[in-house]
């Protein structure tokens, strides 16, 4: 049985997910999905909600302090810390992300579909131990020596089951390369665009996912949000690369095409230097000019 949960997720400004169902369900565990010898923030299963098969996505439980570990005392002190669980848990970055897809109307369109928010109770932590091996939750210790009653649940996401596992082709990727750019214009920023994060096409891992609102976007400098917008795209491209299909499409720009046009930074700046060198010598350039002229009224006179 799941914990019926009504409310949406996160408790924060900023897009919200809603719960899978506002009544307890029976949840039946068929098999284990994700790769129980990989370190990462969760694990996910095959189960069976009333009568469907789904994927559902249990994460282990956050420690605000490894988030506070990389931030700056000016960072910490104009922050609050529920704000910054809000934005950096990767259930709640899912629950963001997600949220803010849903409100776009591109939800199963643009990425995997999600299907709502879900509490699992801890009382079915050893069935999961037992059955597929699954050990680490990293619970807080405190919460570890209260009876299973009173432990906290855990939090989950329940998803459509890839049921296509097709090889990667030349339309897949470019569609892959459409949908990234129509989650950076809705606010979202996935972070982790690698392969395996990837199922039937679509992108199917938002958990360490940035989503508009962001303290991000108000504290760290502009160069650094660039620098991380352009990262993404720079994992598509090198995806792409590793798929082994051939394609003409590019995640990012070809340096060196881009350096024989006007509109790039390149040519702007060869632009600039040939403007600055007239400016210096008027006379070159007029002399110039004229020469062309006279020479070109020999030829057609």
């Amino acid at each position: 049985m799941s914990i019926p949960f009504q409310k949406k997720l996160p408790q924060c400004e900023g897009p919200k997910l809603h719960p899978f169902s506002k009544r307890k369900v029976d949840v039946e565990f068929i098999r284990l999905l994700s790769d129980n010898e990989q370190e990462g923030q969760s694990h996910v299963f095959e189960v069976v909600i009333n009568n469907r098969h789904y994927a559902l996505k249990m994460f282990k439980f956050f420690d605000l302090d490894d988030v506070k570990f990389g931030m700056s005392e000016e960072e910490i002190n104009n922050i609050s810390n529920e704000t910054l669980r809000c934005h950096s848990d990767p259930f709640y970055n899912e629950c963001c992300a997600y949220g803010r897809l849903i409100e776009c109307g591109v939800n199963g369109k643009i990425a995997l579909r999600c299907h709502g928010h879900l509490a699992i109770p801890a009382a079915r932590e050893e069935e999961l131990a037992q059955r597929f091996e699954v050990y680490d939750w990293d619970r807080p210790r405190d919460d570890s020596k209260l009876t299973v009653s009173k432990r906290q649940p855990f939090a989950a996401i329940v998803k459509d089951l890839v049921q296509d596992h097709s090889p990667l082709n030349e339309r897949a990727l470019c569609k892959m390369r459409r949908d990234l750019l129509k989650m950076r214009k809705i606010g979202v920023y996935p972070q982790d665009v690698y392969l395996r994060n990837y199922g039937g096409g679509l992108l199917l891992d938002f958990s360490i996912a940035i989503t508009k609102p962001h303290w991000l976007f108000v504290f760290k400098q502009p160069w650094l949000i660039r620098s991380m917008k352009n990262d993404e795209m720079r994992m598509l491209q090198k995806l792409m690369l590793e798929s082994g299909v051939k394609t003409w499409q590019r995640a990012v720009r070809n340096r060196e095409y881009c350096m024989k046009l006007r509109g790039c930074p390149e040519g702007k700046e060869r632009n600039k230097k040939e403007r600055r060198r007239r400016r210096m010598y008027p006379s070159r350039s007029i002399w110039s000019s004229m020469l062309s002229r006279k020479i070109r009224g020999q030829l057609f006179t």
